[in-house]
């Protein structure tokens, strides 16, 4: 939206806030003011109060405060726009457009055109039930036990032949592009939906966006079919059931926490079992959108996938975002691969509730799903098991990767402080492969320190060497702090020379037998022209070799943590273990 301050305050002006708040909660008046229980704590005493003449309200109980729109945004979860947008409708006052391009003033009048088509669209699917055609659709939903109670609460419908919506549409004015740009023909010029069970899908706002199809008949595929994306349908952005919290929580239902469920009939389902606070992903890839969107709305979700995709990575990492969006993840494991919509039809709400009661956090789920799929009774197995593991946790909180540890460690019969050691050192380095992904290559297939960097510090240590001798301690240099073959023959030289208490020269490399070290000789004397010129050279040396050291001791200690792993023999686990700690004690000093 693209507003005014004089406009906004014109609205606001309008507004009668009463009116607005007794959409969601049932106000008494008493004297002046109006009182309710209050809509944001739990209590049996009314303390919320509105203030219709000065358009505000507030809880004396909790403190909560604010106007109209302040209210729909706590309460229903709206953005600001959202709001604004939502009370400008309920009172009839007209939604500045603003200067628009041509392209976004038809993108605008596109979307108003196909939430009207899509109106007509349901309504002619659901009046479809009258028809005669419709007893095998039925026959169906009557196998899938719903209700007709259900089946209007949603607003389920039946395509029943191949032209009736086109020819209905065309009879209400609407062209044949329109038609198909809100997806409900296909280039042949029949339903899209032609003989399938139709489920509106409509957002928290009451618009229907699109139609989810079910083939009812066994050689239609497939299976489930959704609206084409459109300018209106963006799957990425959608959530099926949101209409409905919206409606319970107008109702003064208190959800403070969502189950998430794959398709719509799970939702529908659950919801005529009684399990009201339900929404659906369409399919198991979250994306970052419905992530946020979720968040806006609580802060705890039950995730509850169909055996097979509740055990996939991508089901997992999908999983992730929500985590990264702030959402506290468990998840509901339900038994012999059923789906949420056969559990419970077979055992009901109070069977389903329990599933919910024994639901695992995200991080643990993962953990013993693993552990389902390994062997742990081998060693090979238990070290694929902590890899995986690794990999599949995602966290950086150092208490929950500490309590995941002793976990992992205690299912693989190992060290808890190795398995930390592992989880931490893989989220520092997925942390440092994205924020150098763009610009930086991997070196000796370690991923934590760029090609650059190890060359820079090498160049800083050889042209120390050229410098004065004496500014600089060259006792901690050893051959394994250089990896390219030109500065371990360079670094021959200087040291034969230091051993011989001889100065290095670096125009004695210059000669004509070592031209394959000019190029590189150039780039050290640059370094050594910084040196020289540098308030504290020795600090930059310092630093370099401390680098290098650091470096290559972590190194070492993530190939002893590998060992650890896979060694069999317990005196050389040990010796490993006292190498271990030698080398993190190393580390620290440095």
């Amino acid at each position: 939206m693209d507003f005014s301050e004089k406009w906004f305050q014109d609205l606001k002006e309008k507004i009668d806030i009463v009116s607005i708040i007794q959409e969601f909660v049932p106000l008494q008046k008493k004297g002046t003011k109006f009182w309710a229980c209050c809509p944001f704590h739990s209590e049996n005493t009314p303390s919320f109060t509105v203030n219709q003449e000065n358009k505000y309200y507030h809880c004396f109980g909790c403190g909560k405060t604010g106007d109209a729109i302040n209210f729909l945004q706590e309460y229903q979860k709206m953005t600001f726009n959202e709001a604004v947008e939502w009370i400008a409708k309920k009172i009839g006052f007209k939604i500045p457009i603003g200067a628009e391009s041509k392209d976004v003033k038809m993108k605008r009048e596109l979307k108003a055109k196909i939430l009207d088509v899509n109106r007509l669209a349901a309504e002619y699917y659901f009046s479809n039930f009258q028809k005669s055609q419709a007893s095998v659709a039925l026959e169906y939903l009557r196998k899938r036990e719903l209700s007709d109670e259900t089946i209007v609460k949603f607003g389920i419908g039946f395509s029943s032949d191949d032209l009736g919506i086109v020819k209905y549409l065309r009879a209400k004015g609407y062209s044949d592009k329109t038609i198909m740009d809100a997806g409900l023909m296909n280039s042949n010029g029949i339903d899209f939906f032609s003989r399938r069970i139709i489920i509106p899908i409509i957002d928290k706002q009451g618009d229907i966006l699109g139609f989810g199809g079910r083939a009812i008949f066994e050689n239609d595929k497939p299976k489930y079919k959704n609206t084409p994306q459109s300018v209106l349908f963006d799957k990425s952005n959608i959530l099926f059931g949101l209409n409905l919290i919206s409606k319970y929580r107008k109702e003064r239902f208190d959800i403070n926490s969502l189950i998430l469920v794959e398709g719509y009939m799970d939702v529908i389902s659950l919801n005529q079992a009684g399990i009201i606070n339900v929404i659906a992903s369409m399919g198991t890839s979250l994306t970052k959108q419905q992530c946020e969107k979720i968040k806006t709305l609580v802060n705890n979700v039950y995730v509850c996938f169909d055996g097979d995709s509740a055990g996939q990575i991508a089901t997992w990492r999908s999983l992730d975002i929500l985590t990264l969006a702030g959402v506290e993840v468990k998840v509901i494991t339900i038994p012999d691969k059923m789906d949420p919509d056969d559990y419970v039809k077979m055992f009901g709400k109070d069977g389903f509730e329990q599933l919910t009661m024994k639901a695992l956090p995200l991080n643990e789920y993962k953990i013993t799903t693993i552990q389902k799929q390994s062997d742990t009774n081998s060693y090979e197995g238990r070290v694929k098991f902590v890899n995986r593991c690794i990999m599949a946790l995602n966290t950086s909180d150092k208490v929950v990767q500490s309590l995941y540890s002793e976990m992992i460690a205690n299912i693989a019969g190992i060290d808890k402080n190795i398995v930390f050691e592992k989880l931490e050192n893989y989220k520092n380095e997925k942390d440092e492969n994205k924020e150098n992904s763009d610009n930086k290559k991997a070196f000796d297939n370690e991923k934590k320190t760029t090609v650059n960097e190890l060359i820079l510090s090498a160049r800083v240590l050889l042209a120390g060497c050229f410098l004065d001798i004496s500014r600089f301690d060259y006792s901690s240099i050893i051959d394994g702090l250089f990896q390219t073959l030109i500065h371990k023959r360079i670094w021959e030289y200087c040291h034969e020379k230091i051993q011989n208490n001889d100065k290095p020269i670096i125009g004695t490399l210059m000669s004509d037998d070592n031209y394959d070290l000019k190029e590189e000789i150039i780039e050290i004397e640059t370094v050594m022209q910084y040196l020289d010129s540098h308030v504290d050279p020795v600090s930059v040396f310092n630093y370099s070799l401390n680098y290098l050291e650091k470096y290559f001791l972590d190194k070492e200690r993530k190939d002893i943590i590998d060992r650890i792993m896979v060694e069999k023999d317990p005196q050389k686990q040990k010796e490993l273990n006292i190498r271990l700690n030698k080398i993190k004690d190393a580390i620290k000093r440095r």
